[in-house]
């Protein structure tokens, strides 16, 4: 939607020619401690160590709106970006929380908890409205009971759909053709 609005980086002209065919998939944002820490909510990261993915990524951007909508920004933690294992620095007790943002079951999170008894916090339903307000496009999404190891219980979170995109000027039959054959092949 951006990119049809507004361009992109590279060419700030609104990509008017998009279209959208069909959701490919959803991720969601996935925030891992270790279960040992007694860490269980997101308010319980201000002053903790916690990596946020790639600087200018869209981990990084997703954790920032979510933590100044629980009223603080990364001057209230330690914000590392991207750096190194996190099974090794969950170990070595340098890392509280790593960020993730992608489909579920992460393989990060599943490797990971192998190892080490990781939970995902869940966001509180106060917070989610401020989320949305700051960036229309995270929806409310439920990580189910059981995803991860002794993830007992429902999560709840933020992430947004994954869309399959075609040019405006593909013959409707051609998009058909490939929409059924995708659909098919699930």
């Amino acid at each position: 939607y951006l990119a049809y609005s507004r361009g992109t980086k590279n060419d700030p002209r609104p990509h008017e020619r998009l279209r959208a065919v069909g959701v490919m998939f959803s991720i969601a944002v996935q925030i891992a401690v270790p279960a040992s820490s007694q860490i269980t909510s997101i308010d319980q990261l201000r002053g903790r160590r916690v990596d946020v993915g790639a600087q200018g990524g869209s981990t990084d951007r997703a954790s920032r709106v979510i933590f100044e909508s629980y009223g603080f920004g990364y001057d209230a933690l330690t914000p590392s970006f991207g750096g190194g294992d996190t099974l090794e620095r969950f170990k070595a007790g340098t890392l509280d929380a790593r960020v993730f943002y992608s489909a579920f079951t992460h393989p990060g999170i599943d490797a990971i908890s192998k190892e080490v008894e990781v939970r995902v916090l869940p966001i509180e339903r106060r917070v989610l409205g401020a989320i949305q307000e700051r960036h229309h496009f995270l929806k409310t999404t439920t990580i189910p009971a059981g995803t991860y190891p002794n993830q007992q219980d429902d999560v709840r979170t933020v992430g947004m759909d994954v869309l399959l995109l075609c040019r405006k000027d593909l013959p409707d039959d051609l998009v058909y053709d490939l929409t059924r054959a995708l659909f098919e092949s699930v």
